[in-house]
């Protein structure tokens, strides 16, 4: 199902370190893989870490951070497409996107940290995110 192939993702994208080069765009939405779900994000959050990723003083992990970048790692919102082979949600189920989407069990391990959302990937400040169906787990709120 990519019914939303045609529509405009607006997302916030920083192309420099610093605050003021913090800008909003559209990006097109590509077709989902068969195991990733759309969501229309409803919240977001601003993170100490995202903050410091947004002006560059991430010392530890700059190197892993590549330009121009959609910040921000946490967000929650609802199923709104599934790729042909998700089954761990439906249509309309309310989500939370994990901040390190390959860390699902166990402990954590360094190459996850290329997975870090709005730093070492694209993060959630969009109107519309996809990822992999185990970068999510339902949330308890069903109704908003």
């Amino acid at each position: 199902m990519d019914a939303l192939v045609d529509t405009p993702n607006l997302v916030a994208q920083i192309d420099a370190f610093g605050l003021e080069h913090l800008r909003t765009l559209e990006r097109p939405l590509e077709p989902l893989r068969r195991e990733e779900i759309r969501i229309r994000v409803h919240a977001a959050s601003l993170n100490y870490r995202d903050l410091l990723v947004a002006l560059g003083q991430m010392s530890s992990r700059i190197s892993d951070i590549h330009l121009p970048l959609v910040p921000l790692s946490d967000c929650a919102g609802e199923v709104i497409e599934v790729g042909r082979s998700v089954d761990a949600v439906r249509l309309g189920d309310r989500v939370c996107l994990a901040p390190v989407p390959a860390w699902t069990a166990g402990q954590f391990r360094p190459d996850y940290i290329q997975s870090a959302l709005g730093g070492a990937a694209d993060g959630v400040l969009a109107t519309y995110v996809s990822r992999h169906q185990r970068s999510f787990v339902k949330s308890l709120i069903t109704s908003g």
